[in-house]
């Protein structure tokens, strides 16, 4: 009831979604964010971008184009190139709408800034847009001129201490923009916490994939944190197994059992129990 509440909340503000239409549920939490940072003005040319060197790749392989669902696969290799696994309860159709919708929508959206372009009812069509060639070019000069240029390391954005990361850190793991690691926090998908001048990311809740890496239940659980735990306390909670979390004679952490696609209300009972029974 809660998850379903945080949805209603989310699409509260805005008209009924035309990527959804069709569907008799509200689309989940995970699919709104995921379609907002595939269009908006901040990040949708990194993704559209990104589709269309998939596609440019996949034309030079087999002479034709990907299908959409290739795509998405590509894109989102984690979740079967959706944002989240729908509930296996609801009906087929209702899947397969919602599945269809959005990634169409988004391909309009792609399409709309050039990035690709593809022939409405022709099955792989998918091609590349005037505004991927231009980039490519411009990434190909810039390849060029920095050639001769003496090579600097790289190094990965290390964890920071204390087992929480900073808002750059965290930004850079998840390859996503300042205003959409905000919107992460704000919805309450990314558990963060004030520490003197600045807002920390602790690292339990990092799935350790490159995007939508934030570990599932996150804006169940975090709320049930007791306020007087700190960041330690919650670390240790979060990554220990629990007697309470287990399947098929097996126990689990929280994370563990959050990333299995264990119930986040589980969770919630055994915080709840384990700040009981310390009182």
């Amino acid at each position: 009831m809660r998850a379903t509440a945080i949805v209603t909340v989310i699409m509260a503000d805005r008209p009924w979604t035309a990527w959804w239409k069709g569907v008799s549920h509200p689309p989940p939490a995970a699919w709104c964010y995921a379609f907002e940072e595939f269009t908006n003005d901040e990040s949708a040319d990194e993704w559209a971008l990104a589709a269309a060197i998939f596609i440019a790749q996949y034309r030079r392989r087999h002479s034709q184009g990907p299908t959409f669902r290739e795509l998405f696969e590509h894109l989102l290799p984690d979740t079967g190139g959706v944002p989240s696994q729908l509930p296996a309860n609801w009906e087929a159709a209702d899947r397969r709408r919602g599945s269809n919708g959005f990634r169409r929508h988004v391909a309009i959206e792609w399409r709309r800034r050039s990035y690709i372009g593809y022939d409405t009812q022709i099955t792989r069509s998918l091609r590349v847009g005037p505004q991927f060639r231009v980039r490519s070019r411009a990434l190909n000069t810039r390849a060029r001129d920095s050639s001769s240029s003496p090579k600097r390391a790289v190094s990965a954005a290390p964890f920071e201490p204390e087992g929480s990361l900073s808002h750059e850190a965290a930004r850079s793991l998840l390859r996503v923009t300042p205003t959409s690691l905000r919107r992460l926090s704000r919805g309450g998908y990314l558990h963060a916490v004030e520490c003197g001048p600045e807002w920390r990311y602790p690292s339990w809740q990092f799935a350790g994939r490159p995007r939508f890496a934030v570990v599932p239940g996150v804006d169940i659980v975090a709320p049930a944190f007791p306020k007087h735990w700190p960041p330690a306390r919650i670390n240790e909670f979060m990554t220990a197994p629990r007697q309470e979390l287990a399947a098929e004679g097996s126990t689990y952490s929280p994370v563990a059992w959050l990333m299995g696609g264990g119930d986040p209300n589980q969770v919630v009972e055994s915080l709840e129990a384990l700040e009981a029974s310390s009182e």
